[in-house]
């Protein structure tokens, strides 16, 4: 497995994991809605991110053969230790943004639950 092969195949294990919300975008967009709103975001773009890295150190250390035999191509657990694996980082995702509100969510994912960010930032600008 070549180095984008296995960026792709993390990408896909991350995604059964927690979602868009351990895959996220590198620069984060923060609605502006004040800035306790923002430094509010701003902790929670450092949590995904840290908990993002911890699975994909925790991924690094299956050697690349028990990684090609512990999850699928679609990054769904074919062993036990997979499903360990997974079940762990989804405890910790679910722990860490699984009550969220969407108001703090929805950036998180890129979602336009919360609102048209690009409609709105032209509407800022025109006032």
């Amino acid at each position: 497995m070549d180095k984008s092969e296995q960026v792709a195949h993390y990408l896909r294990i991350l995604t059964q994991i927690g979602g868009g919300l351990v895959i996220g975008p590198n620069e984060p967009e923060i609605p502006p809605m004040g800035d306790e709103y923002k430094m509010q975001m701003s902790r929670m773009f450092a949590k995904r991110d840290e908990l993002s890295k911890q699975i994909r150190t925790g991924l690094s250390q299956f050697p690349p053969e028990q990684l090609e035999q512990s999850f699928g191509s679609d990054g769904k657990t074919l062993s036990e230790d997979a499903k360990q694996f997974v079940a762990r980082y989804r405890r910790e995702v679910e722990a860490t943004f699984g009550r969220l509100k969407p108001l703090y969510s929805a950036p998180l994912v890129r979602t336009k639950q919360l609102a048209d960010f690009e409609h709105w930032a032209r509407f800022r600008e025109t006032t």
